[in-house]
């Protein structure tokens, strides 16, 4: 829910309308053209809505760039971002909110939109409330995974107790087996002895082992299985009920998929890393410059990023610097995309914090092999 707005502009016109518009429904505050205030606002007041009403919309990329930079820490804050812009620039606007830089945009100049303001307020509610309800969601499933988890333990610990007690039982039978053979072949030599017949091949020796074979033998063989057949029903039984319980849930719960993010300047670079990762079964994000990807990055959850060495606006050792800058992204596995393959190439990168690097064009059975062996500890990531 929406409570408080900041508003950050450089000219008095456009906060002042906003304020004055939405004053008594939101405790709303402006700083204009004054950044370190709006800082200081931003941290102090904690907003739900942050609206960036600068001249141009690369004026209010480059100050939500440089909050996040000097407020690490703090991007976590669930907040949306609008962005407030000429009717000129709409469609890099939209742009922007397409690529999950902003959630939404209001034409402010050279006139006032405020139904559209209205319009993107209730938008703003109704997203603040499908992430909780997605929140409540997550934690259910993260629950009900556990549960299955430990379904699926307590299966696997009755099974071996199972096996444990068929194998005591059986380990009985074979010894009664071998004294009861035992004690025969002495009473039939004794035997034997006694009447001066052949131990081996006399009469009563082998009346005796045809005794042992045909009675004696079906006999214990019927109480081996009458001892060991509740023992493997038993097991069947947890295997049947349990086993098909915890796969059955397990297969119901929605499948992770990890995010990747693809940072790339030339279009059809990007276009071919979308398709390849995506066919691969990941989510995928894309971006074009440096700071487009930082300003993304400081919104979403990425599980991996491939990064393009050379670029226009900003490098790729620059970008990989203020990522590893950022708390969140510390860890996230970094592969550096580069037409070079000289040694100080690949130094670099690794210096910079990169795990890994993919010469180009990319080798699409190596690129997928990396990324599951970095992605392996994630899974949930």
């Amino acid at each position: 829910m929406i409570n408080t707005i900041l508003v950050v502009d450089d000219e008095d016109f456009e906060s002042d309308v906003l304020v004055r518009h939405l004053a008594g429904e939101y405790d709303i505050h402006a700083a204009v053209a004054n950044e370190t205030l709006a800082h200081s606002l931003f941290l102090e007041i904690r907003p739900e809505l942050l609206i960036l009403s600068f001249a141009s919309i690369p004026l209010s990329e480059a100050f939500y760039l440089n909050l996040m930079r000097k407020h690490p820490d703090e991007r976590p804050l669930p907040h949306q971002t609008f962005l407030f812009c000429h009717h000129k620039d709409e469609r890099q606007a939209m742009e922007h909110c397409l690529l999950g830089v902003a959630d939404d945009f209001i034409i402010g100049r050279p006139y006032f939109d405020a139904v559209r303001l209205r319009m993107a307020l209730h938008m703003a509610e109704e997203r603040f409330r499908m992430r909780g309800e997605l929140g409540r969601c997550d934690k259910h499933l993260t629950a009900t995974a556990r549960d299955l988890d430990e379904l699926a333990r307590l299966r696997e610990d009755s099974i071996l107790q199972i096996n444990t007690a068929r194998r005591q039982g059986e380990d009985q039978h074979q010894s009664v087996l071998l004294h009861l053979n035992r004690g025969f072949r002495q009473f039939s030599q004794a035997l034997a002895r006694e009447y001066g017949e052949n131990p081996r091949n006399g009469h009563l020796p082998g009346k005796l082992n045809q005794l042992n074979q045909e009675l004696v033998m079906p006999s214990l063989e019927r109480h081996r299985q009458a001892m060991t057949h509740p023992y493997e029903t038993w097991a069947e039984a947890v295997e049947k009920r349990v086993g098909n319980l915890a796969s059955s849930g397990r297969h119901d719960l929605p499948q992770p998929r990890h995010t990747i993010m693809a940072i790339d300047d030339d279009p059809v670079m990007q276009a071919y890393l979308h398709d390849l990762l995506e066919e691969a079964g990941y989510q995928v994000l894309v971006a074009g410059t440096g700071q487009e990807a930082l300003l993304v990055l400081g919104r979403v959850h990425v599980d991996a990023i491939l990064l393009d060495y050379q670029m226009p606006d900003m490098d790729g050792l620059a970008v990989l610097q203020h990522l590893r800058a950022m708390p969140k992204l510390a860890d996230t596995p970094v592969l550096m995309l580069t037409v070079h393959s000289e040694r100080h190439v690949v130094v670099e990168s690794h210096v910079a914090g990169a795990q890994d690097f993919l010469v180009k064009p990319v080798d699409v059975a190596l690129l997928r092999k990396k990324l599951k062996k970095y992605l392996a500890g994630c899974e949930a990531c």
